[in-house]
Protein backbone atom coordinates (compact mmCIF):
# COMPACT_ATOMS: atom_id res chain seq x y z
CA UNK A 1 0.00 0.00 0.00
CA UNK A 2 1.40 3.40 -1.04
CA UNK A 3 0.44 6.17 1.35
CA UNK A 4 -0.22 9.71 0.27
CA UNK A 5 2.87 11.92 -0.05
CA UNK A 6 2.86 15.70 0.38
CA UNK A 7 5.79 17.37 -1.38
CA UNK A 8 4.86 21.01 -0.89
CA UNK A 9 2.74 23.04 1.53
CA UNK A 10 1.23 26.31 0.32
CA UNK A 11 0.01 29.02 2.69
CA UNK A 12 -2.60 31.08 0.82
CA UNK A 13 -4.41 33.92 2.52
CA UNK A 14 -6.46 37.06 2.13
CA UNK A 15 -5.30 38.98 5.18
CA UNK A 16 -5.52 42.78 5.12
CA UNK A 17 -4.56 43.24 8.80
CA UNK A 18 -2.19 40.23 8.87
CA UNK A 19 -3.92 38.22 11.63
CA UNK A 20 -5.21 35.61 9.19
CA UNK A 21 -1.77 35.39 7.56
CA UNK A 22 -0.11 34.74 10.91
CA UNK A 23 -2.56 31.98 11.83
CA UNK A 24 -2.27 30.32 8.41
CA UNK A 25 1.53 30.41 8.69
CA UNK A 26 1.40 28.93 12.18
CA UNK A 27 -0.63 26.01 10.85
CA UNK A 28 1.32 25.49 7.63
CA UNK A 29 4.80 25.96 9.14
CA UNK A 30 4.13 23.17 11.60
CA UNK A 31 3.66 20.84 8.62
CA UNK A 32 6.51 22.18 6.48
CA UNK A 33 9.20 24.52 7.76
CA UNK A 34 9.12 27.00 4.87
CA UNK A 35 5.78 26.82 3.09
CA UNK A 36 5.26 28.65 -0.18
CA UNK A 37 3.16 31.78 0.37
CA UNK A 38 0.42 33.26 -1.81
CA UNK A 39 -0.87 36.61 -0.58
CA UNK A 40 -4.29 37.10 -2.12
CA UNK A 41 -4.56 40.51 -0.44
CA UNK A 42 -2.11 41.98 -2.95
CA UNK A 43 -3.95 43.87 -5.66
CA UNK A 44 -1.67 42.63 -8.45
CA UNK A 45 -2.46 39.03 -7.48
CA UNK A 46 -6.21 39.49 -7.95
CA UNK A 47 -6.33 37.81 -11.38
CA UNK A 48 -3.33 35.50 -11.09
CA UNK A 49 -4.19 31.83 -11.63
CA UNK A 50 -2.56 29.09 -9.54
CA UNK A 51 -2.68 25.32 -10.06
CA UNK A 52 -1.87 22.59 -7.55
CA UNK A 53 -1.34 18.84 -7.68
CA UNK A 54 -2.59 16.03 -5.46
CA UNK A 55 0.84 15.95 -3.80
CA UNK A 56 0.54 19.50 -2.51
CA UNK A 57 -1.33 20.72 0.57
CA UNK A 58 -2.93 24.15 0.59
CA UNK A 59 -3.75 26.00 3.81
CA UNK A 60 -6.25 28.69 2.83
CA UNK A 61 -7.33 31.44 5.21
CA UNK A 62 -9.69 34.41 5.11
CA UNK A 63 -11.07 36.80 7.70
CA UNK A 64 -14.80 36.66 8.38
CA UNK A 65 -16.71 39.70 7.12
CA UNK A 66 -20.28 39.71 8.43
CA UNK A 67 -20.41 35.92 8.55
CA UNK A 68 -19.17 35.50 4.97
CA UNK A 69 -16.03 35.17 2.88
CA UNK A 70 -15.07 38.73 1.84
CA UNK A 71 -16.46 39.21 -1.67
CA UNK A 72 -13.12 40.25 -3.16
CA UNK A 73 -11.40 37.32 -1.48
CA UNK A 74 -13.97 34.93 -2.97
CA UNK A 75 -13.23 36.24 -6.47
CA UNK A 76 -9.50 35.68 -5.99
CA UNK A 77 -9.94 32.22 -4.48
CA UNK A 78 -11.76 31.19 -7.66
CA UNK A 79 -8.34 31.53 -9.35
CA UNK A 80 -6.93 28.67 -7.26
CA UNK A 81 -7.23 25.37 -9.11
CA UNK A 82 -6.69 21.96 -7.55
CA UNK A 83 -6.41 18.43 -8.87
CA UNK A 84 -7.76 16.37 -5.98
CA UNK A 85 -5.58 18.66 -3.87
CA UNK A 86 -6.00 18.43 -0.09
CA UNK A 87 -6.83 21.76 1.52
CA UNK A 88 -7.22 23.09 5.06
CA UNK A 89 -9.79 25.88 5.35
CA UNK A 90 -9.33 28.65 7.92
CA UNK A 91 -11.93 31.32 8.76
CA UNK A 92 -10.57 33.82 11.27
CA UNK A 93 -13.21 35.78 13.16
CA UNK A 94 -13.24 38.61 15.69
CA UNK A 95 -15.10 36.87 18.52
CA UNK A 96 -18.60 37.37 17.08
CA UNK A 97 -19.52 34.45 14.80
CA UNK A 98 -18.08 32.85 11.66
CA UNK A 99 -21.56 31.79 10.47
CA UNK A 100 -21.46 30.72 6.79
CA UNK A 101 -17.81 31.45 6.04
CA UNK A 102 -16.47 27.89 6.22
CA UNK A 103 -19.26 26.35 4.16
CA UNK A 104 -18.88 29.10 1.56
CA UNK A 105 -15.12 28.50 1.40
CA UNK A 106 -15.75 24.79 1.00
CA UNK A 107 -18.20 25.31 -1.86
CA UNK A 108 -15.73 27.50 -3.73
CA UNK A 109 -12.72 25.20 -3.41
CA UNK A 110 -14.59 21.94 -4.03
CA UNK A 111 -15.88 23.37 -7.31
CA UNK A 112 -12.24 24.07 -8.21
CA UNK A 113 -10.86 20.59 -7.60
CA UNK A 114 -9.82 20.71 -3.95
CA UNK A 115 -10.67 18.26 -1.18
CA UNK A 116 -11.14 19.88 2.25
CA UNK A 117 -9.51 17.55 4.78
CA UNK A 118 -9.64 19.87 7.81
CA UNK A 119 -10.93 23.28 8.81
CA UNK A 120 -10.62 25.84 11.57
CA UNK A 121 -12.42 28.90 12.89
CA UNK A 122 -9.90 30.54 15.23
CA UNK A 123 -10.46 33.82 17.06
CA UNK A 124 -8.29 36.90 16.52
CA UNK A 125 -8.45 40.46 17.75
CA UNK A 126 -11.27 42.31 16.00
CA UNK A 127 -9.86 44.27 13.07
CA UNK A 128 -12.04 47.33 13.73
CA UNK A 129 -12.73 47.35 17.49
CA UNK A 130 -9.38 46.30 18.96
CA UNK A 131 -10.71 45.93 22.50
CA UNK A 132 -12.68 42.88 21.33
CA UNK A 133 -10.59 39.68 21.60
CA UNK A 134 -7.57 41.83 22.43
CA UNK A 135 -4.32 39.89 22.42
CA UNK A 136 -5.67 36.96 20.47
CA UNK A 137 -4.39 34.69 19.23
CA UNK A 138 -2.64 34.21 22.56
CA UNK A 139 -0.11 31.53 23.53
CA UNK A 140 -2.86 28.99 24.16
CA UNK A 141 -4.47 29.70 20.78
CA UNK A 142 -1.13 29.28 19.01
CA UNK A 143 -0.47 25.98 20.74
CA UNK A 144 -3.93 24.77 19.72
CA UNK A 145 -3.13 25.67 16.10
CA UNK A 146 0.13 23.70 16.25
CA UNK A 147 -1.60 20.69 17.79
CA UNK A 148 -4.24 20.90 15.06
CA UNK A 149 -1.50 20.86 12.40
CA UNK A 150 0.02 17.72 13.87
CA UNK A 151 -3.36 15.99 13.82
CA UNK A 152 -3.84 16.94 10.17
CA UNK A 153 -0.41 15.49 9.40
CA UNK A 154 -1.31 12.25 11.14
CA UNK A 155 -4.56 12.08 9.20
CA UNK A 156 -2.84 12.56 5.84
CA UNK A 157 -0.10 10.05 6.67
CA UNK A 158 -2.79 7.39 7.02
CA UNK A 159 -4.42 8.34 3.70
CA UNK A 160 -3.86 6.39 0.50
CA UNK A 161 -5.88 8.28 -2.12
CA UNK A 162 -8.16 11.26 -1.57
CA UNK A 163 -11.53 11.50 -3.31
CA UNK A 164 -14.42 13.94 -3.02
CA UNK A 165 -16.01 11.46 -0.61
CA UNK A 166 -13.27 12.43 1.87
CA UNK A 167 -14.53 16.03 2.09
CA UNK A 168 -15.24 16.99 5.68
CA UNK A 169 -18.64 18.25 6.78
CA UNK A 170 -18.72 21.89 7.86
CA UNK A 171 -21.20 24.09 9.73
CA UNK A 172 -23.08 26.83 7.92
CA UNK A 173 -26.18 27.56 5.90
CA UNK A 174 -27.07 27.41 2.23
CA UNK A 175 -28.12 29.83 0.91
CA UNK A 176 -25.59 31.95 2.77
CA UNK A 177 -26.60 34.98 4.78
CA UNK A 178 -26.75 38.22 2.81
CA UNK A 179 -23.73 40.48 2.72
CA UNK A 180 -24.11 43.35 5.15
CA UNK A 181 -22.97 46.85 4.22
CA UNK A 182 -20.21 48.14 6.52
CA UNK A 183 -20.31 51.97 6.53
CA UNK A 184 -16.81 52.24 7.96
CA UNK A 185 -14.33 53.86 5.60
CA UNK A 186 -10.99 55.12 6.94
CA UNK A 187 -9.99 58.69 6.22
CA UNK A 188 -6.64 60.46 6.38
CA UNK A 189 -6.01 63.07 9.05
CA UNK A 190 -3.93 66.23 9.06
CA UNK A 191 -0.72 64.32 9.80
CA UNK A 192 -0.84 62.42 6.49
CA UNK A 193 2.51 62.90 4.71
CA UNK A 194 1.17 61.44 1.43
CA UNK A 195 3.83 58.74 1.34
CA UNK A 196 1.46 56.52 -0.64
CA UNK A 197 2.00 53.38 1.43
CA UNK A 198 -1.72 53.03 2.07
CA UNK A 199 -2.50 53.36 -1.65
CA UNK A 200 0.06 50.76 -2.75
CA UNK A 201 -1.08 48.31 -0.07
CA UNK A 202 -4.85 48.65 -0.49
CA UNK A 203 -6.22 45.28 -1.70
CA UNK A 204 -8.78 46.97 -3.98
CA UNK A 205 -6.95 50.23 -4.87
CA UNK A 206 -9.62 52.35 -3.17
CA UNK A 207 -6.98 54.98 -2.37
CA UNK A 208 -5.66 57.06 -5.30
CA UNK A 209 -1.88 56.82 -5.62
CA UNK A 210 -1.67 60.51 -6.54
CA UNK A 211 -4.02 61.55 -3.70
CA UNK A 212 -3.39 59.08 -0.85
CA UNK A 213 -5.17 61.36 1.60
CA UNK A 214 -8.47 60.45 -0.10
CA UNK A 215 -10.62 57.29 -0.13
CA UNK A 216 -13.01 56.01 -2.79
CA UNK A 217 -15.80 54.87 -0.47
CA UNK A 218 -17.54 52.95 -3.26
CA UNK A 219 -14.48 50.74 -3.71
CA UNK A 220 -13.41 50.54 -0.05
CA UNK A 221 -14.14 47.15 1.55
CA UNK A 222 -13.49 48.34 5.12
CA UNK A 223 -10.57 45.94 5.52
CA UNK A 224 -8.50 48.39 7.63
CA UNK A 225 -5.19 47.63 5.93
CA UNK A 226 -4.54 51.32 5.29
CA UNK A 227 -4.78 51.99 9.03
CA UNK A 228 -2.38 49.16 9.83
CA UNK A 229 0.31 50.11 7.30
CA UNK A 230 0.28 53.90 7.80
CA UNK A 231 3.67 54.86 9.31
CA UNK A 232 2.24 58.08 10.79
CA UNK A 233 -1.02 56.59 12.13
CA UNK A 234 -2.74 59.22 10.03
CA UNK A 235 -5.63 57.06 8.88
CA UNK A 236 -8.61 56.28 11.06
CA UNK A 237 -12.37 55.92 11.32
CA UNK A 238 -15.02 58.46 12.19
CA UNK A 239 -14.93 58.31 16.01
CA UNK A 240 -18.71 58.65 16.37
CA UNK A 241 -19.44 55.81 13.95
CA UNK A 242 -16.67 53.70 15.48
CA UNK A 243 -18.06 54.22 19.00
CA UNK A 244 -21.55 53.23 17.84
CA UNK A 245 -20.12 50.10 16.21
CA UNK A 246 -18.22 49.23 19.39
CA UNK A 247 -21.36 49.53 21.51
CA UNK A 248 -23.28 47.31 19.11
CA UNK A 249 -20.58 44.64 18.97
CA UNK A 250 -20.00 44.56 22.72
CA UNK A 251 -23.51 43.15 23.14
CA UNK A 252 -22.62 40.05 21.12
CA UNK A 253 -18.84 39.83 21.62
CA UNK A 254 -18.39 40.26 25.36
CA UNK A 255 -17.80 36.58 26.16
CA UNK A 256 -14.54 35.06 24.83
CA UNK A 257 -15.24 32.47 22.14
CA UNK A 258 -13.43 29.18 21.71
CA UNK A 259 -11.50 28.25 18.59
CA UNK A 260 -13.05 25.56 16.42
CA UNK A 261 -10.86 22.82 14.95
CA UNK A 262 -12.42 20.30 12.55
CA UNK A 263 -10.78 17.11 11.29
Amino acid sequence: MILMEINQVIAAYFSPTYSTRDIVLTISSEIQHSPKQIDLSIYDNRETSYSFSSHELVVLGVPVYGGRVPADAAKRIHNLHGNNTPIILVAVYGNREFEDTLIELKDIVVSNGFIPVAAAAPVAQHSIIHSIAAGRPNAQDIQQARDFSKKVQDKLKKTVVLTQQDCIQLPGNQPYKKYGVIPLHPKAGHNCIQCGKCASNCPVHAIPQDHPDQTNTEQCISCMRCIVVCPKHARGLNPIVKAATANKLKKVCSQPKENLWIL
